[in-house]
């Protein structure tokens, strides 16, 4: 994932508070430190399906279930209840 907007210092260091796998056609993620409720979106950008969902990051950890989502090209989008965003891609 990379941010788009930032956890960094002034030389530019960006810690990411997140990390994120897929297994089984779920997306786990595992946060590594609170950052509040986080929107999540998964985007197949082959087919154009879409999931998305709200995970509490105090938990430690989140998922959201993308069923169905087949092969393709993917587009996973959160946003942070500090308003950060992260961006990744993955291919299936």
């Amino acid at each position: 994932l990379t941010p788009e907007k930032g956890y960094g210092d002034e030389r530019g260091v960006v810690i990411i508070p997140l990390e994120a796998y897929y297994q089984g056609e779920t997306i786990f993620l595992d946060f590594t430190y609170n950052v509040g409720n986080v929107e999540v979106s998964v985007r197949n950008t082959t087919t154009g399906n879409c999931w998305s969902g709200t995970v509490n990051s105090a938990d430690g950890m989140g998922e959201i279930s993308i069923a169905d989502g087949g092969a393709g090209s993917y587009t996973l989008t959160l946003v942070t209840a500090y308003g950060d965003c992260f961006t990744g891609y993955f291919n299936l």
